[in-house]
């Protein structure tokens, strides 16, 4: 290396390295902004994104051996000005769109600020023996009259049974209240008192908490997140709701691990700026980003060939929010084939099988023990009845199918439900459901036929999970899956476009927000953005399956060496 070189790579490094330490200044010294600001920031950031995306899929034509710039046995090429800019600019990204999430607000990130999704998930599995799914509501009414009387606002709730609204008086009746009292002991009914008191300390809009669909993950959930609930006082709550924190790290460390640097970084950025990130804010609510983060992880691990783990950590995102069990069928149908074409099952599916056995049996195991049966039983009616309900949170094939480009609020009733919609939704199922079927058969013969490896497949199946599903908004987090399926090929044309049109549906998201749309509207144009999305990939698939390179020999993406900072940018 010439002195002039050493000099030019010292200089270009320092500026990079000025950059960031610049922008993380700028954003630690910056004060918090409300949520609409944080909004329009976000349009910016998905904005910037889409120009690194398409800068970076350059300089990844040009220099294929792309890597991380800043190591000290790196290829030639990746130590550019142009690979450090790209790579700078990423950087400084993702530093200011942390804190964009956020709201440049630290009480966000270090405290809680928003009890609401608590109330739910830390309450009822705390005392999920006495409340079950339904009785959540009556209880905290009746333990706040007991009580400070901070509900007495309050003029209706949510009947968890058929989600009919009842007047609060109903609550209080002596029969109904002898019925929630008896199913706890003395010392219990004493605990879950103290426990409503200081979340009424901590929060005041009860009237909407009341008219919510409440507590509706699975009973293996319950049992996981339960634990945790009743080790933790209601005071210490930060302790468990930064595990979700912690989940996501290792995530995205995962990520890196196994496809790069600049998967990890992309995906990060992704996460600070999609409109599914928005509620409930990572780090204040209970394992509400469990499943994300250990399907992810799941797919992470298939690349790096760690098999039993990989089926362990999908077996427990699927039990903790059950939809999951969809992101299976990619793995059963290649399966097969490889089985049917070894004449036997091969050893890697069948650790994968094993793992996923050993959560299952842990996770259901523990649930009867603990739970007992009926636990079981209640977890399927209030699945079943929510999976009938509607909302303006909601997004989908369904949800794209009735929506009419309504600008103004009148459809949407004060509890964010869109009653004529329900039914229109609920009626189009059938239909739904049906193309659902018709998007795994049609996958399934594009899995049999290509040789793309098992990791580079699992996330095909979230177009199943778009069609049949009217999920909420803050579920399709599981995009996070698509962000890393494009980026660990991006040198293919599929990749490059899937890329871009992800962050455009969230800069189409933001900007509707942006812009004083209802909720309802907002969604219905995330569902318009994501159908056209898939619409778009799907073509791509179709063309390479029948040009034959659907067909590649071998693993797109080379085996990450074991040091995570030599891991290649596309894996």
């Amino acid at each position: 290396m010439t002195i002039r070189a050493f000099f030019s790579g010292l200089f270009s490094n320092l500026l990079c390295l000025s950059a960031i330490a610049g922008t993380a200044y700028w954003c630690v010294e910056k004060s918090d902004i409300s949520f609409k600001v944080s909004h329009g920031y976000s349009i910016v950031v998905s904005l910037v994104a889409i120009g690194l995306a398409l800068a970076y899929a350059f300089l990844y034509k040009k220099y294929p051996t792309l890597s991380w710039p800043w190591n000290f046995r790196g290829d030639a090429a990746a130590k550019t000005l142009a690979v450090k800019a790209v790579y700078t600019a990423l950087i400084c990204s993702c530093v200011f769109g942390a804190f964009n999430y956020y709201k440049f607000d630290r009480e966000r990130f270090t405290g809680i600020t928003d009890y609401m999704d608590l109330v739910y998930y830390y309450t009822n599995s705390k005392y999920f023996a006495e409340l079950g799914h339904f009785d959540l509501y009556p209880a905290l009414l009746i333990a706040d009259r007991e009580g400070a009387g901070r509900m007495k606002n309050v003029q209706r709730y949510r009947d968890l049974r058929t989600y009919a609204f009842a007047p609060t008086e109903t609550a209080f009746q002596p029969k109904r209240m002898e019925e929630i009292k008896a199913n706890f002991e003395p010392e219990r009914w004493d605990a879950f008192t103290k426990d409503v008191d200081f979340l009424t300390r901590h929060y005041r809009n009860w009237s909407y908490v009341m008219i919510d669909r409440g507590y509706n993950p699975p009973a293996t959930w319950t049992f996981v997140g339960g634990t945790l609930s009743r080790l933790t006082p209601i005071e210490k709550l930060k302790r468990i709701t930064a595990i979700d924190v912690v989940l996501m790290a290792i995530m995205f460390a995962l990520v890196a691990r196994a496809f790069g640097a600049a998967t990890m970084m992309f995906s990060l950025l992704w996460f600070t700026f999609t409109f599914s990130g928005r509620w409930p804010i990572l780090g204040e609510p209970l394992l509400r980003f469990d499943w994300v983060a250990t399907l992810v992880m799941s797919v992470c691990m298939l690349k790096l060939k760690r098999y039993s783990w990989a089926g362990g950590l999908m077996t427990y995102s699927m039990l903790s929010r059950v939809f999951p069990v969809l992101f299976f069928f990619p793995w059963v149908i290649y399966a097969l084939r490889e089985t049917v074409k070894q004449r036997r099952i091969p050893s890697e599916h069948l650790r994968f099988a094993m793992g996923g056995l050993a959560v299952l049996v842990l996770l259901v195991g523990g649930t009867m023990v603990q739970l007992g049966p009926q636990s079981f039983v209640e977890t399927y009616e209030n699945l079943k009845l929510h999976s009938e309900s509607y909302s303006s949170h909601r997004v989908g094939l369904g949800d794209l199918l009735v929506f009419q480009s309504e600008l103004t609020g009148g459809r949407v009733n004060a509890d964010g439900t869109v009653m004529s919609k329900k039914e229109e939704v609920n009626a189009l199922k059938g239909f739904t459901n049906t193309v659902g079927l018709i998007m795994i058969g049609l996958l399934s013969i594009y899995i049999l036929r290509t040789k793309r490896p098992l990791h580079d497949l699992i996330f095909l199946a979230v177009i199943p999970f778009y069609c049949v599903t009217v999920a909420q908004t803050n579920y399709y987090n599981l995009r996070l899956l698509l962000v890393v399926g494009h980026m660990a090929d991006i040198g293919a044309r599929r990749n490059q476009v899937g890329l871009i049109l992800l962050f455009l549906v969230e800069t189409l998201t933001q900007g509707v927000m942006v812009s004083g749309a209802t909720r309802f509207t907002v969604t219905g144009f995330m569902s318009i953005g994501l159908f056209i999305y898939f619409v778009v990939y799907c073509a791509f698939l179709a063309h390479d399956f029948f040009a034959g390179r659907g067909r590649e020999d071998s693993d797109p993406t080379p085996e990450a060496p074991a040091e995570p900072i030599q891991v290649t940018a596309a894996g």
